[in-house]
C-alpha cells in the first residue's frame, strides 16, 4: 500500500506515543528526494543512507559531513559493508540502555525498546529490517510498495521493530523530486516523467559514468555523450533494435536504459549533491525544528 504525497499517518496513530526509536531509510543518491519525518513522533531519529554502495563514495561521504553538521547521524548501508549496520545496531542498544535506566529507576525491570522504519516507497526498508534480524521475516522485494500491512518484528531480546508501508509526502515537493524518484524506480513508471529521469541520471554521470554506459550497450562514447537525451535514447535503440529504432520505442528503450543505472551498470553515482541540494535540505530541516522538535543529541534525537 503506497501512500502518494499524503498527509495520512503510516502507523497507527494510537501507538505513536509508545515509539521510542524511528529510524528513516533514505535513498543514498537522492537524499533530499527520500527525505521525509513523521512530526507527530518524539522519540529518537536515525538516519540511514541506504543503497550507499550504489551512490558515489564522495559525495555520500559529504552528504554524511552535512548531517553531522546539522547534529544529526546519517548512517551509510550497504549490502556490502556491514559497518554501517554495526554502528546502527549500537544506537540501538544505547537507546535501549537509556530507556531501561529511566524505567529501572521507577521499579521496572522489563524493557522493550519500540522501533519503526519508515521511508520513501522501495528505499530499502525490509532489507535494512532483515539485516538488522539476521533473518528473512520481512518480506522483500524490488517492486515499490512490496509492505502491504504493518507487521511487528522482533530484531534482539528487548526489540521490536514496527515495518510500515512506504509514503511520499509534501505534494510540492515530491513533483520536485520525481524524476529522480523514476530513475530510481522508487515510483511506479510514468513515461510523462521519463525526459526528466534520464536527464538527471544523465547530467550526473561524470566521465567514468559515460564510458561506462557507451561500453555496456557497445555504443561509441565519445559520440553518444555530445547528444541531447532522446537523440541519446535513439543512439543506444537503434544499438538495442538492430537498427529498426522508431519514436515508438523510445519509452521501452529510455527504461531500459534506467534500469541498467539502477543495478549500478554505471558505476557509482548519485543524483543528487550536497552543493546542489543540501541548501533546500538544510531549509526543511530548520523548518522541523522550529516546528517544536528537539534539538538532537549524540547525532540522533
Amino acid at each position: 500500500m503506497v501512500q502518494q504525497a499524503s498527509k495520512k499517518s503510516v502507523f497507527p496513530r494510537e501507538i505513536a506515543a509508545y515509539l521510542d526509536v524511528a529510524i528513516y531509510v533514505l535513498e543514498a543518491r537522492a537524499p533530499l528526494a527520500t527525505f521525509h519525518v513523521e512530526r507527530e513522533l518524539k522519540g529518537t531519529r536515525i538516519f540511514t543512507l541506504n543503497k550507499a554502495d550504489l551512490a558515489d563514495a564522495g559525495e555520500t561521504r559529504r552528504w554524511v559531513r552535512f548531517f553531522s553538521e546539522h547534529g544529526l547521524d546519517a548512517i551509510p548501508l550497504s549490502t556490502k559493508d556491514e559497518s554501517g549496520y554495526e554502528r546502527l545496531g549500537e544506537l540501538l542498544v544505547d537507546a535501549w540502555e537509556r530507556k531501561h535506566a529511566k524505567r529501572a529507576k521507577k521499579g521496572i525491570r522489563d524493557t522493550v525498546l519500540r522501533v519503526v522504519s519508515l521511508g520513501v516507497p522501495n528505499t530499502g526498508k525490509s532489507t535494512v529490517i532483515n539485516r538488522l534480524t539476521g533473518h528473512g521475516r520481512a518480506r522483500t522485494g524490488d517492486r515499490p510498495g512490496i509492505t502491504r500491512g504493518y507487521q511487528w518484528v522482533r530484531i534482539a531480546d528487548g526489540v521490536d521493530l514496527l515495518d510500515t508501508p512506504g509514503v511520499l509526502r509534501e505534494f510540492s515537493r515530491f513533483k520536485a523530486g520525481r524524476p529522480r524518484l523514476l530513475a530510481l524506480g522508487l515510483i511506479p513508471e510514468d513515461e510523462n516523467a521519463l525526459e526528466g529521469a534520464l536527464e538527471a541520471m544523465f547530467s550526473h554521470l561524470g566521465d567514468h559514468g559515460w564510458a561506462k554506459l557507451a561500453k555496456f550497450f557497445k555504443v561509441d562514447g565519445r559520440r553518444v555523450r555530445n547528444l541531447s537525451v532522446w537523440e541519446t535514447v535513439k543512439f543506444i535503440g537503434h544499438r538495442l533494435k538492430g537498427g529498426k529504432m522508431t519514436d515508438a520505442h523510445l519509452p521501452d528503450v529510455g527504461f531500459r536504459i534506467l534500469a541498467a543505472f539502477r543495478q549500478g551498470r554505471f558505476g557509482r553515482v548519485s543524483l543528487e549533491t550536497v552543493e546542489e541540494h543540501g541548501p533546500k535540505l538544510a531549509e526543511l530541516m530548520a523548518r522541523l525544528e522550529k516546528s517544536g522538535g528537539r534539538k538532537p543529541k549524540g547525532g540522533v534525537r
